[in-house]
């Protein structure tokens, strides 16, 4: 009797264990340096300060080993992830339009 439970939670198991593992590789891929980062080290050596210029913003850091073995200016404070404030607060604004639209249809 034990042995037919064993059989019928291998199948689920195995699948469990391949959607996680999907479900890892998905969420959260990993960064990779803006060629930018890579040229501010170009002329340095590891632990040498540096500067990024990222679009409108400078970002002070570090030169650190990255892909490859290749030096990059890696920042002292990152840039939060995700959504930009901007995007955030603009949800914030059509959400209540949102809701409105749908309850006023019934």
């Amino acid at each position: 009797m034990q042995s037919s439970i064993t059989w019928q939670t291998i199948p689920f198991a195995l699948a469990t264990c391949v959607f996680s593992a999907a479900l890892i590789a998905v969420a959260d891929p990993p960064r990779t340096p803006p060629a930018e980062a890579f040229a501010a080290c170009t002329l340095k050596q590891a632990g040498e300060k540096c500067s990024v210029q990222l679009g409108d913003r400078e970002l002070a850091g570090t030169c650190a080993s990255g892909p490859e073995q290749k030096l990059f200016c890696r920042p002292d404070h990152l840039p939060p992830r995700g959504s930009p404030p901007e995007a955030v607060a603009a949800a914030r604004d059509v959400r209540p339009f949102i809701l409105n639209e749908r309850t006023s249809h019934r």
